[in-house]
């Protein structure tokens, strides 16, 4: 008995430590507070790498002895796991900090991953894509909290934008490795080993560097250099803490939680493009597997410059509203266009290429300026439920991944193409474009808007009763 009370204590003695070496008592600046944005970057890049089968999809089936239709209701269950542990886990994050659930799901997606090599039954596969779906839900809330609070919101846009190269790079990074390793190897277990083997590097690396900022400075808004300055000089929030008011406070104010399901209706071309990429080109335009995946790359790289360049463009003006609007309506317009004139086996690969790409451009306009807007929102709201409304962001985020890995299929055996799911992305993508319209902030005017929760000064009461 005194053996099995001894165990919890230690583990709880350790992880104290750990909390405490990694917590930050000042706002890090300059070069140090970039290096720190560059771990998260390079996490939330290992974190979409490690899960990401699209590239294999061809070669999985068969082995598996399953249909896409079968394989998308897999997915789905995997999905709604991910979507409920990321909600679950946004308050903890709050209250503890970030980087000790982005450690841990990490180093057990590597483990579970180099697991999943080795399935040679359909239970076997089902039974890892869950465990790997619960340890996702670990990492997307905090590292999306740790974006925000290293980047002051004078370079929020351009931070999240590189945010976003985790979802966008992962899968760029499976189709690029895979367009140039399967010729090579031939077998979808060889991705699972690189997968693996890199990842498991990458972690070493986070774990030695990631940080969390200190309980009082995560409740602190940062609007630029000068306000970090000045917290800094301040010292510490000589404060009494109370925990952040979680979900119950967040559910109150629907201008804000709202926001995500709206992006998420804005996003079914992009997840079907992470779900279905490679599968998608090798049906839509009969070409192989290697060919649909560097056709996807296409999509990705699009993908790449529309966040960055919109993410930068946001932060100049100080306008994410009418950023995120003009994107959106951008993608709104060239998706018919795709659909009516370069959807179909008779296209040229030289034209289906900077297709794919306009089309990564134009949704990624609107999506790395929403997620600054965002997170300006909840810290307008309360700056010390960043980790709970990202938390809602991932369950919405997960949801339409889900209804894309369930439906695309289904829709596109049903009528005949992939051209059918496009026109159903293109409603959704339509009626996203009410949505900017309930968040906080500027439309055109340039002017600094008074905020209802300003920075937290010494001395205060923290929390919500």
């Amino acid at each position: 008995m005194e053996q099995s009370k001894a165990a919890p204590s230690l583990f709880k003695r350790l992880l104290q430590h750990e909390l405490q070496r990694r917590t930050l008592k000042h706002y890090p600046q300059g070069w140090y507070r970039i290096f720190l944005l560059a771990i998260v970057v390079l996490a939330n890049v290992a974190a979409s790498y490690e899960g990401n089968l699209a590239p294999i999809v061809p070669l999985l089936l068969p082995f598996l002895g399953i249909s896409s239709a079968t394989y998308g209701l897999f997915a789905a269950i995997t999905v709604a796991i991910t979507a409920i542990v990321a909600v679950g886990v946004g308050p903890y994050a709050d209250r503890f900090g970030r980087s000790i659930f982005v450690l841990m799901g990490i180093l057990l997606t590597t483990i579970f991953v180099f697991v999943f090599a080795n399935i040679s039954t359909l239970p076997q596969f089902v039974a890892v894509r869950v465990l790997l779906g619960i340890v996702d839900g670990l990492t997307l809330t905090p590292i999306a909290g740790l974006i925000r609070d290293f980047s002051p919101q004078m370079g929020r846009g351009l931070a999240y934008a590189f945010w976003t190269l985790g979802p966008v790079g992962g899968p760029f990074l499976a189709n690029g490795v895979a367009a140039w390793t399967l010729p090579l190897f031939g077998t979808w277990q060889s991705q699972i080993y690189i997968i693996g083997s890199v990842c498991t590097a990458v972690w070493v690396l986070i774990f030695s560097a990631l940080r969390d900022l200190s309980p009082q400075l995560r409740l602190q808004v940062i609007r630029d250099e000068s306000d970090i300055e000045k917290v800094n000089r301040q010292g510490p929030l000589q404060a009494e803490l109370k925990p952040p008011p979680g979900m119950r406070f967040l559910i109150k104010k629907p201008r804000v939680w709202l926001q995500p399901f709206g992006i998420a209706l804005f996003l079914p071309i992009y997840f079907t493009m992470l779900v279905y990429g490679p599968l998608f080109f090798s049906e839509a335009y009969a070409v192989s597997v290697q060919q649909a995946s560097l056709l996807s790359m296409f999509f990705w790289i699009g993908t790449f410059i529309g966040l960055i360049g919109t993410g930068w463009l946001s932060d100049r003006l100080g306008l994410r509203k009418i950023v995120t609007l003009c994107g959106a309506i951008a993608a709104v317009v060239f998706n018919p266009i795709w659909i009516v004139a370069a959807m179909g086996p008779q296209t040229p690969l030289n034209v289906v290429a900077p297709f794919a790409l306009i089309s990564g451009l134009t949704i990624a306009s609107a999506y790395s300026t929403w997620m600054a807007m965002f997170s300006e929102n909840l810290e307008e709201v309360h700056p010390g439920i960043q980790a709970t409304g990202w938390g809602v962001f991932g369950f919405a985020m997960r949801l339409m991944s889900l209804l894309v890995a369930l439906f695309a299929p289904r829709v596109v055996a049903m009528f005949g193409g992939w051209r059918s799911w496009f026109w159903i992305a293109e409603i959704a993508m339509i009626v996203y474009l009410f949505f900017p319209f309930l968040a906080y902030g500027p439309w055109l005017s340039l002017r600094r808007r008074k905020t209802e929760t300003a920075s937290l000064t010494a001395g205060q009461t923290v929390g919500i009763d």
